[in-house]
């Protein structure tokens, strides 16, 4: 353990490139998959939705998604490695038409007002570079009565975690409640869970408690 390189750990979670991009996205699918399913049934997806989801990792979950009926999937992220595997992991969908991938800079959304009936994001909000700005764009491409849900590991349990010094901002409900109201979001109502995982750093399974906030425009 003390040959990791923490600050290297941090840059790969944050944006996941190259030949240890992949394996970070291995271990992402693996560590990230029971708070992406959650957040996918907080959703409640409907046929013909049109949803947005910010940083997929390698997109494995999509199926998942695309499982629930006849609806339109976008996803974007910042690192073109994540865009390419996921790319390939979902080339069926793309061929037919109902999912697309796109690079995007993590400050801005390239899409027209209320274009998204639903927008989630899973283990991103640490690594938005201007909070405010970025919220109030999904608020924007979000369509009225739309759905946004926002899952992350509150501040208590990231703060454990020895990698999170390097470029993380950590969020309690408290704060990420704040930031959405900011933006624009209503009826913001936060979903608590718990689950078992394997961290890196860590020799044994870890106690995760997460908070699924959803929120409304």
């Amino acid at each position: 353990m003390q040959d990791i390189d923490w600050k290297q750990v941090a840059a790969q979670l944050r944006k996941p490139e190259n030949e240890d991009g992949l394996a970070t996205a291995a271990r992402m699918e693996q560590n990230n998959g029971g708070m992406i399913s959650e957040t996918i049934k907080v959703l409640a997806l409907q046929s013909h939705d049109t949803i947005l989801e910010l940083g997929f990792g390698n997109g494995a979950h999509v199926k998942q998604i695309m499982a629930t009926g006849e609806v339109q999937y976008t996803g974007v992220d910042i690192s073109p490695t994540m865009v390419t595997l996921a790319t390939n992991i979902n080339k069926a969908y793309i061929d037919a038409g109902t999912v697309n991938f796109a690079v995007t800079d993590g400050l801005s959304l390239p899409y027209r007002d209320n274009s998204f009936a639903k927008i989630f994001t899973v283990n991103t909000l640490y690594f938005w570079e201007q909070p405010l700005a970025y919220a109030s764009e999904i608020y924007r491409v979000l369509q009225p009565g739309g759905k946004f849900c926002l899952c992350f590991a509150d501040a208590a349990f990231m703060e454990k975690l020895p990698f999170v010094q390097y470029g993380f901002t950590l969020y309690t409900l408290q704060q990420a409640t704040g930031l959405l109201t900011q933006a624009g979001f209503v009826n913001i109502t936060p979903q608590f869970q718990h689950e078992e995982l394997i961290s890196p750093g860590a020799p044994n399974t870890v106690e995760r408690d997460y908070i699924i906030l959803h929120a409304s425009k």
